[in-house]
């Protein structure tokens, strides 16, 4: 997850080009967030204060 920031923060710096375009980007924040809805359904035992 650091090297995530680190490469996130060259990226605006304009050090380094941004590794996915601004669509590929949602697409995986929106399946990233899918994911744990669905992992928060199966399992809620992982729920805080379940």
């Amino acid at each position: 997850m650091r090297n995530q920031a680190r490469y996130f923060l060259a990226a605006v710096r304009g050090d380094r080009p941004a590794p996915c375009t601004a669509k590929e980007a949602l697409q995986d924040l929106i399946f990233a967030q899918s994911y744990v809805e669905y992992m928060n359904r199966t399992y809620p035992e992982n729920l805080p204060g379940y």
